[in-house]
Order: C-alpha cells, then structure tokens, then sequence
C-alpha cells in the first residue's frame, strides 16, 4: 500500500507479482499512478466545494493573488513560463506579516475615514501578497504531511 494524498486515502502500488501478470508473453506493465488530490468517493468529495466554496466566495481577491504569481514569476523567471520556482524567496512567514502590515491605510482626508488599500512597487496588492505568501506557507505544511506537491512547483535542484 501506497499513501498518496493528505486525505489519508491508501491505494495500491499497482505492481502486481502475480503469475497472471507474467504467465504467458511479455509482462504487463502497469498504469502510472495518478497521486490523488481529492478523496474517491463521491460523498467525500463534496466536501471540498473548490468552486462554490473558495473560487465563489473571493472571486476578486483571487483575481489579486493570481496576478500576484504572474507578476513574481516575470521577477523570479523572465521569460519562462509561469511556475513556482521554490528555491526563490522561501521566507514566507516574514514576508506574509511584513505585506500584511502595508495591507492599507486610513484616508484621514476622507470623512468617513474610510481604509484604502496600498499597492507594492511593482503595482500588485499588499494584501495580495500576503495571501499569496499564506498559501504558499500553508501549501507547504501540508506537503510536509504528505499532500502531493503542486503540480506548477519547481524545487530547487540540490547543490552538489
């Protein structure tokens, strides 16, 4: 048996040493393993409402974050196609509380004193970046417990 997921799903390796396997012509090769994000059944699955329940609900603070990726794979990666690259700017947690910090501001001219929100120098959200950077963190706890890396990761190579 096999882990694959952080919904502690186990699955069979797919490598079968049975003589029916190999009994007869060339032996069977078996399928690639797919590592599963989401649970198989369908009851299970329903409670990972991705569209309705995230991609619903933030619509336009996703629409920040995703920028947020275009913009610092143009930084970290010119000219290659957008990915993360993860050796690049690892320091998540101070960046995320640093970005979360220069989130807005107060409008002191404004009546209401109502709250503006502040942009970087490269014109993306400081709260956009802080969420990125949250995601980012929480991505990588979660790997850490065994979640399957993000299919647009790139890990550093190791030096030799």
């Amino acid at each position: 048996m096999k882990y694959l997921g952080f919904h502690n799903q186990l699955l069979e390796d797919g490598m079968k040493n049975s003589d029916e396997d190999f009994g007869g012509g060339e032996p069977k090769i078996p399928e690639p393993q797919r590592t599963l994000l989401l649970p198989t059944a369908a009851s299970e699955r329903k409670k990972f409402p991705i569209a309705t329940g995230v991609l619903d609900y933030f619509p336009s603070a996703l629409l920040q974050v995703s920028f947020v990726s275009y913009v610092g794979n143009e930084q970290h990666n010119p000219g290659e196609p957008l990915h993360w690259a993860r050796g690049k700017s690892t320091d998540q947690d101070d960046t995320t509380i640093r970005h979360y910090m220069e989130r807005d501001y107060t409008d002191m001219t404004d009546v209401d004193l109502k709250k503006l929100l502040t942009k970087d120098t490269d014109n993306t959200y400081h709260m956009a970046k802080a969420c990125w950077r949250m995601l980012a963190s929480f991505q990588l706890a979660l790997e850490a417990e065994g979640a399957p890396i993000a299919r647009n990761a790139v890990l550093p190579k190791e030096s030799k």
